[in-house]
């Protein structure tokens, strides 16, 4: 996760913060709210086989899920593998629309949990998607699939936990 400094369509990495210019430090990170602050990520495949990521990001104050092409990552196509062995798929970055954190007003802080899943095989990862809590009497689950990862050969999955706050985040 970065930064990111510069005008849409030029956006880069501000690599004056975090371990050059990346945020995650052991599976956090903790930003200090900036209005306008926009942020991007890099997703790297440092395997040896072309993967599938899903990039979701979990509210636990709304009880949301937040999946979509934009502005998380799902792959687009089951037959095109976006991230090749020792490559690397951006989001949020140049041109892309890039993402921003903010907090309630009032409010001095907030976490929430962005969780990448990979795969050697697609998945319609969709079903996840919660934009209203499911508390609400309006709200129609999606049923999930008995096993969504049972057919892949290959797959895992690593969170980082990002904290919002509105003092000093020691970045």
């Amino acid at each position: 996760m970065h930064r990111l400094v510069g005008t849409y369509h030029a956006r880069q990495v501000d690599r004056s913060i975090g371990h050059d210019g990346n945020l995650v430090d052991n599976g956090r990170v903790r930003l200090h709210f900036q209005l306008g602050a926009k942020y991007g990520f890099v997703i790297r495949n440092m395997s040896d086989e072309d993967l599938f990521p899903y990039l979701l990001y979990f509210d636990p104050d709304q009880y949301t899920i937040q999946v979509s092409y934009q502005p998380w990552y799902l792959p687009e196509n089951p037959h095109f593998r976006p991230l090749p062995r020792n490559g690397s798929v951006s989001v949020g970055m140049a041109s892309e629309p890039a993402f921003e954190f903010g907090l309630e007003p009032g409010e001095q802080t907030n976490s929430g949990f962005l969780k990448l899943f990979v795969s050697t095989e697609y998945f319609d990862l969709g079903w996840t998607r919660r934009w209203t809590s499911p508390f609400d009497s309006k709200v129609q689950i999606t049923p999930v699939p008995e096993k969504p990862f049972a057919d892949a050969r290959r797959w895992d999955a690593v969170h980082v936990v990002l904290t919002m706050t509105s003092g000093y985040s020691g970045l």
